[in-house]
């Protein structure tokens, strides 16, 4: 049961990597699979060598892709130019001053990233999610 009513119930959904490398020199891929309750979400950066780096992956963890229910495309080398009503700008990046960090304001929390924090040694932003989704006082 939530501590928090204005928050949806938790649940224990579950994050598989299906790919995981580089192309060309600098720009790295990484697809998941998200399995959550009747949910099977692909989040993908579109930067992969080919379908069997997708596919053969998805197979192996019993998921036909008929079965996916949404894909998520999350390219590289993306900014925003402008920001929607009721977002402020958090981050930006020291070389070039582009919003890497996006917020909203109002009840509730919303963040955006243009990085990957889960390649990082800096778990602030997971603790704030778990925070914000339990009411719970998270510590890594």
């Amino acid at each position: 049961m939530s501590t928090r009513p204005d928050l949806p119930e938790a649940s224990a959904a579950e994050l598989h990597v299906l790919f995981q490398g580089y192309v060309g020199d600098r720009v790295a891929s990484t697809v998941v699979l998200v399995l959550d309750g009747d949910s099977r979400i692909v989040v993908d950066p579109g930067m992969v060598p080919g379908q069997r780096a997708i596919l053969d992956p998805l197979a192996r963890h019993g998921v036909d892709p008929s079965e996916v229910t949404d894909v998520v495309f999350s390219h590289h080398h993306q900014a925003v130019e402008r920001l929607g009503e009721g977002l402020r700008v958090t981050g930006r990046a020291e070389e070039d001053d582009v919003a890497e960090a996006i917020e909203a304001d109002g009840p509730g929390w919303a963040l955006g990233v243009q990085w990957h924090p889960e390649s990082g040694d800096d778990y602030g932003l997971f603790l704030g999610l778990i925070e914000a989704a339990s009411g719970v006082k998270a510590r890594a």
